[in-house]
């Protein structure tokens, strides 16, 4: 995650401290429980849903990719806490909230008769 001066490393840690920052204010307006500390959160290089290497870098402002971190509330009912929070891809957490558990055990018992 680093080059040889350290230097990428730096502006991934600040890029992170600045998502959780922002995060922690848009539960707070929003009125969702948030508890975390920065030390709370694990940073995964890879997502740990898909396999994607996460892409910790700022890109073009407010847009989000598929490889893209994202704070995933394992509970919704039960906010940002140590043990409900995760980091894991734009993408998986796009997918787990476009359906339920149920729904998404049919998407894959679907796909899984076809050879793609």
């Amino acid at each position: 995650m680093s080059d040889l001066t350290g230097r990428k490393l730096t502006n991934v840690r600040q890029r992170q401290k600045q998502a959780f920052n922002a995060k922690k204010f848009q539960a707070k307006r929003r009125n969702i429980l948030f508890t975390l500390y920065f030390e709370d959160i694990y940073f995964p290089e890879v997502c740990p849903v898909l396999g994607l290497k996460l892409v910790y870098t700022l890109r073009e402002q407010g847009r989000s990719y598929s490889d893209s971190p994202s704070y995933e509330r394992i509970d919704n009912e039960l906010g940002y806490t140590p043990n409900n929070t995760r980091i894991i891809s734009m993408k998986a957490n796009t997918m787990k909230n476009s359906g339920t558990l149920l729904d998404l055990k049919k998407l894959v018992k679907y796909y899984s008769q076809f050879e793609i």
